[in-house]
């Protein structure tokens, strides 16, 4: 069945590879690379909202894991202000708080500070993610991934216009959407073909 894989993804964990003596040296991310590639991996995948690094030290990492003979792979997420989930969803959310609230003053605190990182969800330019993403590819990405689940799974419709000015800019010789969902992947296979 070889013809039909793509690829397969160790998903999460990976940074066990590193013993916990150079985890935390300047050498760390090189070091890591280095053993990715004497395991015979072939891609390392940076999961870019996650890393929460800046621009400098993403790129820096692009060009390590080329240096080091391996793919790169980094991947980018849209996310969407609260304005996209249905007001319904928002007043059931809002009353539970509300409900916790009552019952459990002491804690009143953290469920409020919870429910304000919910609802203040920020919106993410997708131009500064396509302006990032063509960083990436100009550093030697060999791919970029994009998370659907922004531009999918939440949203009352999906979010073509989002998804084409990706595909427009980015082409789609050099994207990848990763969908969590059937319908998604209906979608997305229906709109640009099996290569999506």
């Amino acid at each position: 069945m070889g013809q039909f894989v793509e690829g397969m993804k160790f998903y999460g964990g990976s940074h066990s590879l590193m013993p916990k003596f150079s985890q935390t040296s300047p050498s760390a991310f090189k070091n890591y690379v280095v053993e990715c590639k004497q395991m015979r991996f072939d891609t390392i995948k940076l999961n870019v909202p996650s890393l929460e690094v800046p621009e400098d030290t993403l790129l820096r990492y692009m060009r390590l894991i080329k240096a080091g003979g391996l793919k790169a792979k980094p991947q980018f997420a849209v996310k969407f202000s609260k304005s996209i989930f249905p007001l319904v969803e928002i007043e059931h959310l809002g009353l539970v708080f509300l409900l916790l609230l009552d019952q459990l003053p002491e804690f009143s605190d953290r469920f409020m500070t919870l429910s304000l990182h919910i609802f203040a969800e920020p919106v993410e330019d997708v131009g500064l993610l396509i302006r990032r993403a063509e960083r990436c590819l100009e550093a030697g990405a060999d791919m970029i991934m994009i998370d659907a689940d922004g531009l999918c799974k939440h949203a009352d419709s999906v979010r073509a216009d989002a998804i084409a000015k990706v595909v427009g800019r980015l082409g789609l010789e050099k994207t990848i959407f990763e969908a969590s969902n059937a319908r998604a992947s209906e979608w997305f296979v229906k709109q640009y073909g099996p290569r999506v």
